[in-house]
């Protein structure tokens, strides 16, 4: 038994449909970005839990959040509420170590997610850790 089928391949570009543009554009603003340069972030390691440092230089809003999403698994616990605060032109975070955390961590590899009012955007972010 054989099966033919004819492919006709055109030298054209794709019309976009434009009904679902809005939301690849909605995506591309979604993913993470590089922190900004003026940005400085600092991390050290407790007993149970790792804590996050970040001057952004400019005065932040009391309802600012952030949230920690790490590159490697089995570093922090997924279900605890990560708590943060504000204060001045800092953010600082609190974030439970894993209890399958096996080997002592350098550093903190992943997306930092900063919330306020208006918008939410994720950070590329490698933070460097020192014991306290």
């Amino acid at each position: 038994m054989s099966f033919n089928v004819r492919l006709v391949v055109k030298n054209h570009k794709p019309k976009l449909n434009s009904r679902h543009e809005y939301l690849f554009q909605s995506a591309r603003r979604s993913l993470p970005v590089d922190m900004p340069e003026d940005w400085k972030i600092d991390g050290s390691t407790g007993k149970k839990e790792f804590h996050i440092g970040v001057n952004t230089g400019a005065p932040v809003a009391k309802t600012t959040t952030a949230l920690f999403i790490p590159n490697h698994p089995n570093q922090i616990e997924n279900a605890p509420v990560q708590v943060s605060k504000t204060s001045g032109d800092s953010i600082q975070l609190g974030v439970k170590k894993s209890d399958q955390l096996t080997q002592d961590v350098k550093s903190l590899d992943g997306i930092l997610v900063i919330k306020d009012k208006k918008t939410t955007k994720g950070y590329n972010v490698s933070i460097p850790l020192s014991e306290e």
